[in-house]
């Protein structure tokens, strides 16, 4: 339970960290990257594999709950603004707030795997 708060609390250190000066985009890693590190991680040994799932799920579980209405966490403002106004939200717009989350996720997927080409290149 520890080791689980530790990764939690590092993921949400991370995403600080991007919001500063010193890091951005260009530092995120996308399914390439993951692979590179995960070819890389499975040299050190089965505790090691065994840990690094560990926090690849939980960093996969927490991006999911990040209100992007493509996501699930968008699916729960969704829901919160049904519970607090008694209503459903339009529909029309609840479907264009998603096509654009996921038009948004879509060109941040492109961005991040073209920058792990880079970096696997250099």
């Amino acid at each position: 339970v520890e080791s689980l708060f530790l990764a939690i609390t590092s993921i949400f250190q991370s995403f600080a960290l991007l919001i500063g000066p010193n890091y951005g985009i260009k530092d995120l890693s996308g399914p390439i990257g993951i692979y590179t590190i995960s070819s890389e991680v499975l040299k050190f040994g089965l505790s090691t594999i065994l840990i690094w799932i560990a926090y690849l799920s939980i960093n996969i579980g927490l991006m999911n709950l990040m209100p992007i209405p493509a996501l699930d966490g968008g699916r729960l403002v969704f829901v919160i603004y049904e519970m607090i106004f008694r209503k459903k939200p339009n529909k029309k717009i609840e479907n264009y707030t998603i096509y654009a989350g996921v038009i948004l996720l879509l060109m941040l997927f492109i961005v991040v795997s073209f920058n792990d080409i880079l970096r696997i290149l250099n």
